[in-house]
């Protein structure tokens, strides 16, 4: 049964049990007192404010869950390789990556039969991400260029829509 809160719809559901599914088991190590700490808040915050997607009404949470992950590693990188101390400034911040290529992609690889359905699952955004990378946004945006949420045709650029594949968080 759906519910509703507000506007919202909530109708997710668990994925199903894939016996290859690793569970994921934290590493034991002490965590710092405090994290991110007041100083990196401050400076690097105001920054990644702008890299909360919202989907809105759509059921594109696969795509917009996934983009804000990826997102958030590339800003996280960029963070990481900055000079100690100095302020992250706009040109310092990575593209953003396309959440529509990753949900219509991951709707390819999900467990459902057909595209008669919104939504996706978790594991056909990953297979997805895994399989094709993901492009950044002005490659292959959510919206047209009137605001609207459409499907719109991804530019041609092959060699920059897989420069930010899932091997390259795991092995760079």
């Amino acid at each position: 049964m759906t519910r509703y809160i507000g506007r919202y719809q909530l109708d997710a559901r668990p994925d199903r049990i894939d016996l290859r599914d690793r569970t994921y088991t934290p590493p034991l190590r002490s965590l710092d007192p405090e994290f991110p700490s007041p100083e990196y808040v401050k400076n690097y915050f105001s920054r990644y404010r702008n890299l909360v997607l919202d989907q809105g009404l759509e059921g594109a949470c696969t795509g917009f869950g996934l983009a804000g992950t990826i997102n958030y590693l590339l800003w996280r990188r960029a963070v990481v390789e900055m000079p100690v101390g100095s302020r992250m400034k706009e040109s310092d911040l990575p593209p953003t990556v396309s959440q529509r290529m990753l949900y219509h992609l991951a709707r390819f690889y999900d467990e459902w039969p057909g595209e008669d359905y919104q939504g996706s699952s978790c594991r056909g955004a990953v297979k997805a991400w895994h399989k094709h990378g993901v492009c950044r946004q002005e490659l292959w945006p959510y919206k047209d260029e009137r605001g609207r949420v459409r499907f719109v045709k991804p530019g041609k650029d092959g060699k920059r829509m897989r420069q930010r594949g899932l091997w390259a968080f795991i092995s760079g």
